[in-house]
């Protein structure tokens, strides 16, 4: 299977090495529109798109409209494609695909509008697509979205798709019922002992897994499907919670609140008075603003945590290598994160 996507002079791109996928971040061309005023017709026979030079296109947060385009030209008989949109909470996406018959077709998706409005059931925003044998299409697509803006895009065959997709549902699965045993366990162990640090660590993991399933498109897919509105608001108020229970249980786990480290306990009040007010303030402001308080107060929060179990660990106290190392881990995939995000 070959698929030619380029715009020009087509460039070829064996997909057969990739079971049927392509990656099309480095084949795009992009307009900025500031003002989010141009529409489809506007912007067709624009002279000024200027090539992406990244695998995944990408602006960090952006108040901005995108416009990207790219052509498809199909030479071999597999007439059944998927274009898919890797990236589940963007905002406002719209696909026009025009064919060279002169057919146009237009998607409209985004997680402002209700899961069931999606043209195929999927975490992921996808889009079918036709392309007979020895035809081309030019795609446009325009996104715009208060989260992080990154467009990850890429191309299936629509047989390969649904049978490499058991693979990673699984694995999900697996996460997931994982977070689901540790959380239940420690949560059995909290009414057995009554220690609120097992509490609290119930808190952050039942926290993490649904931060991570919103920003995954899993809890929009199954969890509340129709709130628009609230599944925003949730990746705010689960990431908040993450932080405000993590800082809880390290207070209890490490007696930060004892006399020996009183300038820690004060850090970590601190961070809890700001994750309760991001969680009210998540309900009556903007996305951007909220997560441009949240990602800074969470990296701190890793590196105060970090420091706190270092130094309990001189102190020779017997938890503090577990949780040190635990909490390096954490810091290092939040530093993961929040790259991907400002890129």
């Amino acid at each position: 299977m070959v698929l030619c996507c380029s715009w020009l002079q087509a460039a070829t791109i064996d997909a057969s090495v990739n079971l049927g996928q392509i990656e099309l971040g480095d084949q795009v061309r992009y307009l900025e529109d500031p003002g989010g005023t141009l529409t489809y017709d506007d912007i067709r026979h624009r002279q000024d798109w200027i090539r992406n030079d990244r695998s995944t296109f990408s602006q960090g947060y952006s108040t901005s409209a995108w416009w990207l385009s790219l052509e498809l030209q199909n030479p071999q008989p597999q007439t059944s494609w998927l274009l898919e949109f890797a990236y589940p909470v963007l905002d406002h996406l719209q696909v026009y695909v025009r064919y060279e018959d002169g057919r146009l077709q237009e998607f409209i998706l985004g997680d402002k509008l209700p899961f069931w409005s999606r043209p195929i059931q999927h975490h992921n925003f996808l889009v079918p697509l036709t392309l007979d044998t020895g035809t081309k299409a030019q795609v446009y697509i325009r996104v715009e979205s208060t989260s992080s803006l990154m467009v990850p895009i890429i191309l299936w065959d629509e047989n390969n798709f649904h049978t490499l997709q058991v693979g990673p549902t699984i694995m999900h699965g697996i996460y997931y019922g994982g977070l689901l045993i540790i959380a239940l366990y420690n949560l059995l162990i909290y009414f057995v002992l009554g220690e609120r640090a097992y509490l609290y660590y119930v808190s952050y993991i039942v926290s993490l897994a649904l931060f991570v399933a919103g920003l995954q498109g899993w809890s929009f897919m199954f969890l509340w499907p129709n709130a628009t509105q609230w599944n925003d608001q949730s990746i705010l108020v689960f990431l908040a919670s993450c932080i405000l229970f993590a800082v809880l249980f390290t207070r209890r786990f490490l007696a930060t609140d004892k006399p020996f480290q009183p300038w820690a306990n004060g850090f970590f009040f601190g961070f809890t008075l700001l994750c309760c007010g991001a969680i009210v303030a998540s309900f009556f402001t903007t996305y951007t603003h909220v997560i441009s308080i949240l990602v800074p107060v969470a990296l701190v929060a890793c590196v105060m945590g970090l420091i706190v179990g270092i130094v309990a660990w001189f102190e020779k106290r017997p938890s503090a290598p577990y949780y040190t190392l635990a909490w390096a881990a954490l810091f290092a995939g939040g530093i993961v994160i929040v790259l991907s995000k400002s890129n």
